[in-house]
Parts: structure tokens; sequence; C-alpha cells
């Protein structure tokens, strides 16, 4: 399905997000935070995307602790020249069990389902960025994602008059 602007719903949002996963390649010129930003639709092209830089977009999300089909995920770190930034980052697939579609860290290939628990075990066994040390793991909300769900708790409200 091919969309002009905004999805309206949450399928819609979906099958966006499903023709980005396709869409995606082993593209040289991107990395794991430009993918997952990519696939989530809060930028328009899978693109190398600097920690600083979606640090500033995951802060300007509206965050969740309990992960959701297309929510982004980011494992945090503290960076010691930019601070508290997302050190790896993915999309959420499946929830049960819970996925990821994620560019692997340090190869660049792109998985695009992965276990949670597989991604952190690669994550934390091979530190290969002296200089950062993993903090936490956090879900966000999709901007265009987050836009459909407050239309739904509002149409909800005004249903329950």
């Amino acid at each position: 399905m091919k969309t002009n602007g905004e999805p309206k719903t949450r399928e819609q949002f979906y099958e966006i997000m499903n023709e980005r996963i396709k869409s995606v390649d082993a593209n040289p010129g991107s990395n794991a935070l430009g993918t997952a930003l990519y696939i989530a639709g809060e930028t328009d092209k899978d693109t190398h995307v600097r920690r600083y830089t979606s640090g500033e977009i995951f802060q300007n999300l509206q965050e969740s602790k309990n992960p959701d089909r297309g929510y982004l995920v980011g494992w945090f770190a503290n960076h010691l020249a930019e601070g508290e930034v997302p050190f790896h980052t993915g999309v959420i697939t499946s929830t049960k069990p819970l996925k990821v579609a994620e560019r692997k860290w340090g190869e660049l290939t792109f998985n695009p389902s992965k276990s949670l628990e597989e991604v952190e075990e690669y994550l934390t066994s091979s530190e290969k960025d002296t200089h950062l040390k993993l903090l936490e793991k956090r879900f966000v909300v999709p901007s265009k994602l987050q836009k459909i769900i407050d239309e739904e708790s509002s149409k909800e409200g005004r249903n329950m008059k």
C-alpha cells in the first residue's frame, strides 16, 4: 500500500513500516540509528544518523514502559563526548515474542526480525566502543504513531460522553 501523507490508522502505520523494512538493504551509508528512525517514520531516508541527533529525536518522543509494535527501542549509553545518547536502536516488530528490526551494530547487516534478547546479548558481549557505558533500554512511541494513538483516545473519550 503506497500512501501519500500521514498514516491515519495503526494499520496504515504498520503497512508503511513493513514497506520500509522491505526497502532497507545493506546500505553502507546507514547505521542502526538511521535505519530504525527511517522504519519508524521519523526520517525520510535510511541514512547515517549521529548519536547526538538521534538523542534529540528520542527526547521529543513519548516514552513508554511497555513495548508495543512500531515503538522504537533505544539502548542508551553515556558517551564521553556527547553525554547520554542512544547507543543502538531498533523498532519493535512483534510483541509475542518480542522482536525488533535492527541493523547489527559494528557489522551493519540488517535483521528484519531478531529477538530482543539476541540483540542485547551481542550488545553487552561486544562493547567495541570503549568510551561508552551502557545505561538502560528505553521504549518510545514514534511521533506518527503517537498522533494516531492520541486520535483514538480522543474518539474513545467522545464516544463515552
